[in-house]
């Protein structure tokens, strides 16, 4: 510790300092947090947290796949049958 008496113009500038820095660091950390929070946006939208430990996120996700996944089945079938069915006339006009 050091005997030494400040001025008080020795203090306002190390008020002045001490507050200097604050700000720095305080629009640092806005700028970290304004970073990551960019960083969880998928496609313009804000991507929520999904844990995979959770079981019913994980049940409901798995509901979600299955139905589109017969989904896109069903709609691979129709167009099959509908170009068999083009090709069948094909055979039938000759």
């Amino acid at each position: 510790m050091s005997d030494q008496v400040s001025t008080p113009e020795e203090e306002k500038a190390a008020m002045k300092i001490q507050a200097s820095f604050r700000g720095f660091k305080a629009r640092k950390e806005v700028e970290k947090m304004k970073i990551e929070d960019s960083s969880r946006k998928v496609n313009g939208h804000k991507e929520d947290s999904f844990g995979s430990d959770d079981p019913q996120l994980s049940e409901a996700a798995t509901k979600i796949q299955a139905s589109f996944r017969g989904h896109k089945v069903r709609k691979d079938l129709k167009a099959q049958n509908d170009s068999n069915e083009v090709a069948n006339k094909d055979e039938t006009a000759e």
